[in-house]
């Protein structure tokens, strides 16, 4: 398949170099009287030219004379130079997405996805939350990609890059934040082209209906050439063994190694499950080598993520309300079962005491700028209160 792709883009190279001389050459000879001699008689005028001073007339033959024989000249060297140097552009192009993805007129197109967007996601590394160790080896991998990169820019031997990864984690520990994070530094570093991050899961990669998965999974890695496809509980391809998760799962794998180069893949879901997937195939489990774990935030955490949630809305709270946060939290973690979701929670608690806080301030009258950002601790005590 490789040495195919080599051979496509060797003739398409090819042919642009023909095509560049022959246009040139078309476009020049088309002038009367124009040929290869003639262009050297005409540059040996103008320096002859040069070298007199001239007349009105004269100058005014002179300057078209510079002008046709420029002329010439740009269609000799520069449209074909203009055209092989437009090539690594062309060649850049995915025909093999085109020839080898092609699609009967009624093909299926997976519905509800999307490019991940959240206005409350942080903005950058430093804003994320108990992810210290995880941001670190993110920024390693990220600088390694970076490096192997520039040397084979330059002619150096490079390891070839696995940026697949899995990440083991309860919901809403960051896991989509950080996804969304190294989309954006693997653009900014031009390891990947687009960055963008699409959230799939088995909902939309797997179809009802036998033939129906493969071109499904197809469109879904279409969508994210050049940035992130994040595959959110991605065990239930595979936990119940049927035929259209274990098609789904062999068709990802074979485009992976198709554009290896241009698709990083990230499996994401609860720990023991998300083990079971990568050990159920031979094929996941070489090419998502690297693993990180996203454990559950601690009290103090959550408050730092309500602490974010309330800066991106313009809100501030008393040092009563931090207090009475930080208690209502670590009775939560006390008493936490397999629901627990983390900083989901803690947007669905933010939530529902900015809407308490909305109803107290809302009887007073002349509200200043400071009541009307303020949540007090009256405010989380009735949220607390409400769950208890």
């Amino acid at each position: 398949m490789r040495l195919q792709k080599k051979n496509q883009r060797l003739y398409i190279l090819a042919g642009l170099v023909i095509l560049s001389l022959f246009l040139g050459f078309r476009i020049a000879t088309s002038l009367e009287g124009v040929n290869a001699e003639s262009i050297f008689i005409r540059l040996e005028a103008i320096i002859d030219a040069l070298s007199s001073i001239p007349k009105r007339p004269f100058f005014i033959k002179f300057t078209l004379e510079v002008a046709k024989t420029g002329f010439i000249i740009a269609c000799f060297i520069f449209l074909p130079l203009a055209i092989f140097l437009a090539q690594k552009q062309i060649l850049s192009w995915k025909w093999d997405a085109y020839f080898d993805l092609k699609r009967k007129k009624n093909k299926i197109k997976p519905k509800g996805l999307k490019v991940s967007s959240d206005k409350f996601s942080a903005s950058s590394a430093n804003e994320m939350i108990g992810l210290e160790d995880i941001k670190s080896e993110i920024n390693q991998l990220i600088n390694y990609s970076k490096v192997q990169r520039i040397r084979r820019r330059r002619g150096l031997s490079a390891n070839s890059l696995n940026l697949h990864l899995v990440f083991y984690g309860n919901p809403g520990t960051g896991k989509t934040v950080m996804a969304r994070y190294l989309a954006r530094e693997l653009k900014k570093n031009k390891i990947l082209k687009t960055g963008q991050l699409i959230e799939a899961d088995r909902s939309i990669m797997v179809a009802p209906g036998p033939g129906q998965t493969a071109p499904l999974v197809h469109e879904v890695v279409e969508a994210a050439l050049g940035g992130i496809l994040f595959i959110d509980e991605a065990y239930t391809l595979t936990a119940s063994r049927d035929s259209y998760g274990l098609e789904a799962v062999n068709t990802l794998l074979k485009l992976m190694e198709d554009y290896k180069d241009d698709l990083v893949v990230i499996v994401a879901g609860y720990d023991d499950l998300m083990e079971d997937f990568v050990n159920s195939n031979p094929g996941l489990r070489s090419r998502f080598t690297k693993h990180f774990h996203f454990r559950d935030y601690n009290a103090v955490e959550l408050v730092q993520i309500f602490d974010i949630l309330c800066k991106k809305r313009d809100y501030t709270y008393s040092e009563d309300a931090a207090t009475a946060l930080l208690a209502y939290f670590q009775d939560i973690i006390d008493h936490k079962d397999e629901n627990f979701a983390n900083g989901r929670l803690v947007r669905n608690i933010f939530e529902e005491i900015i809407a308490k806080q909305a109803i107290r301030v809302g009887n007073g009258q002349n509200l200043s700028r400071a009541a009307l950002m303020m949540i007090a601790e009256e405010d989380v005590t009735a949220v607390s209160l409400k769950h208890t």
